[in-house]
């Protein structure tokens, strides 16, 4: 695995451990799991990420590719290409 991509997927897991805890009283206990187990389950958290995403611009009609990252470089997939559109908290 990309090593940016393999620590991009370990911040995902600490953001969404933190808010877990601190809005939802729920304390995870990570450590009887390996790392890879942990990428996994940051990695299936995008991909359900994507799937609503998807479905919500499709049912709003708006769907906007020209700030996607291409994915040819980890640098591409920064926060800088997207937009407030595309970032409904920033509205």
């Amino acid at each position: 695995m990309d090593e940016k991509l393999a620590k991009s997927l370990d911040v995902v897991l600490a953001h969404a451990s933190r808010h877990c805890f601190r809005f939802r009283l729920a304390d995870y206990d990570f450590s009887d799991t390996t790392l890879e187990e942990r990428r996994e389950l940051a990695s299936s958290m995008l991909d359900l990420f994507e799937e609503k995403m998807e479905r919500l611009e499709k049912r709003s009609g708006v769907i906007d590719t020209s700030n996607a990252p291409s994915g040819s470089d980890a640098e591409d997939a920064s926060m800088l290409g997207l937009t407030r559109r595309q970032l409904p908290h920033l509205r």
